[in-house]
């Protein structure tokens, strides 16, 4: 049988992209099971992030570059190189790919390509899953440390401004709303804040809105730009003491 549109096409790709991502998942298994050495696991993974590429490459050769697909195989190739362990220092960009090559979070998206392949000015690379107006809705996985222990939140965009002298970062305005519901009663809370976000690690950073100086680390690096996870951090140490995880509504 021969696929003749690019809607089948497509989809035959994608359903191999994740066929090599479920081999990784065994691998891990597979490692967890037997006791074989690091450089072995090591060119598994080298393997398997060489076919995700190549069939990146046959993607866009044959489906016409579609931002839905790219944006699907190049999450499934991130997510590979931060299993295979390639990661790079904190404040570096991972370029992917089969050289571990990091660079610089403030050359990311910057209008320069730094990475030999050209990863971190991808039009997937540079753009801001968390758009103004966009709302994202979601409940506590666990809650340790806030005082209003919502049952629900919802994190409103409410403006972002990316300067053209510093194009690496996006300024943000947005309003966390909480709700709790209590058994006689429905509270809902509005708390405006500001922040930043990051090209290069996929993260949005939010000023604490309130007295107890409880602020926000909003991470989009989910593989799915539909869904964040919202943790609430404490200042002063850094230390994550809430999980939320958000849907676009």
């Amino acid at each position: 049988h021969r696929l003749t549109t690019q809607s089948e096409m497509r989809t035959v790709w994608l359903l191999l992209a994740v066929a090599v991502a479920t081999t990784a998942a065994a691998s891990v298994r597979d490692k967890r099971q037997a006791d074989f050495d690091g450089d072995e696991f090591e060119t598994r993974a080298d393997r398997l992030s060489a076919q995700i590429l190549s069939m990146e490459d046959e993607l866009e050769s044959k489906v016409g570059n579609t931002d839905d697909d790219l944006r699907r195989l190049q999450s499934l190739e991130h997510r590979l190189d931060k299993f295979a362990g390639g990661t790079c220092p904190v404040g570096e960009f991972q370029c992917g790919g089969l050289s571990i090559q990091c660079v610089d979070d403030l050359e990311v998206c910057d209008g320069i390509e730094d990475c030999d392949n050209g990863a971190d000015e991808y039009t997937t690379t540079c753009t801001n899953p968390a758009g103004a107006g966009s709302r994202w809705t979601g409940a506590p996985i666990y809650d340790e440390c806030t005082n209003f222990r919502p049952t629900e939140v919802t994190l409103v965009i409410n403006s972002n401004t990316r300067l053209d002298w510093f194009p690496v970062r996006v300024q943000v305005k947005a309003t966390l709303m909480e709700r709790a519901v209590g058994k006689d009663s429905n509270i809902i809370v509005s708390l405006p804040t500001v922040g930043n976000y990051n090209y290069a690690n996929r993260l949005m950073l939010l000023d604490p809105p309130e007295k107890d100086r409880l602020g926000m680390v909003v991470d989009f690096d989910t593989g799915n730009d539909e869904t964040a996870y919202l943790y609430i951090a404490k200042e002063a140490q850094g230390t994550r003491c809430a999980l939320f995880v958000l849907y676009r509504e």
